[in-house]
């Protein structure tokens, strides 16, 4: 199971549920970031939810690795965890790993990361987006590449890709077998836009809709017992409608610069 050829748009889809990897699937979705817990930005998903995905999704699959929140300086203790998460999920099928670590002053923590792709053996290892922190771009770019890194998740440094858009055209330059994955604040109102400044063929989206579940009575409760909380009235998921309207933009757009 591959994902689109060199030179063609690739929309991956960040979802933490079933519900969504499905939604994602049946829109026309390219690939799969599987994950728990997107609002912290994704942690590493469980076991039944990867088996399940697996099982009812035809299109690739990455599984996020991320085993806490917060920095991604991971001692020795964490490494074991990420180790057996990486074995275990490559013994049941899946297409790839996201997967990113800094020292404590926010540069790429090689030795960590060569582990990490020794154990993900033949599979893909994608860096997520702890490249935004780093503090030379360009040289991270190059140490991720002699790592055989092939693709990075970014923003461009910034807490949307649109902000980031000129770090992002300039990253896209880069020739060196490393291909940028945009990412963070895209939808259907700024992907055209995205891909004619940076050139960038790759993005990264949640496509999520809020899908509310209560009752006004219901949400009326919730409030005096547990105070305002929006996300208690239902749940996000990703949306069919919105990922068919990213992917309509990007096949009626042919890679260029612009």
């Amino acid at each position: 199971m591959t994902t689109r050829s060199e030179g063609q748009y690739v929309l991956e889809i960040a979802v933490h549920s079933l519900t969504s990897a499905i939604a994602a699937s049946q829109s026309g979705a390219d690939r799969i970031e599987l994950c728990a817990a997107l609002e912290v930005g994704g942690l590493t998903p469980d076991i039944g939810l990867v088996k399940q995905v697996l099982q009812e999704v035809s299109i690739p699959i990455h599984v996020l690795i991320r085993p806490r929140i917060g920095n991604f300086y991971y001692d020795r203790n964490e490494m074991r965890t990420i180790r057996s998460s990486i074995e275990e999920y490559t013994a049941m099928g899946v297409h790839g790993f996201v997967f990113g670590c800094l020292t404590s002053d926010d540069q790429i923590d090689v030795p960590v990361l060569q582990e990490a792709i020794e154990w993900a053996g033949s599979l893909p290892v994608v860096f997520h987006r702890a490249f935004d922190l780093v503090q030379d771009p360009e040289e991270s770019l190059r140490h991720l590449s002699s790592l055989s890194i092939t693709e990075v998740l970014t923003s461009g440094q910034q807490s949307t890709a649109w902000e980031g858009r000129d770090l992002l055209k300039k990253m896209a330059d880069y020739k060196d077998g490393v291909t940028i994955i945009a990412g963070s604040g895209i939808h259907s109102g700024n992907l055209a836009d995205l891909r004619q400044y940076t050139g960038i063929t790759h993005f990264h989206t949640s496509a999520k809709a809020f899908q509310r579940g209560l009752s006004d009575e219901q949400h009326s409760r919730n409030t005096r017992l547990f105070g305002r909380f929006h996300d208690r009235d239902g749940k996000w998921e990703s949306s069919e409608a919105e990922i068919m309207r990213m992917k309509s933009i990007l096949d009626r757009s042919t890679p260029q610069r612009g």
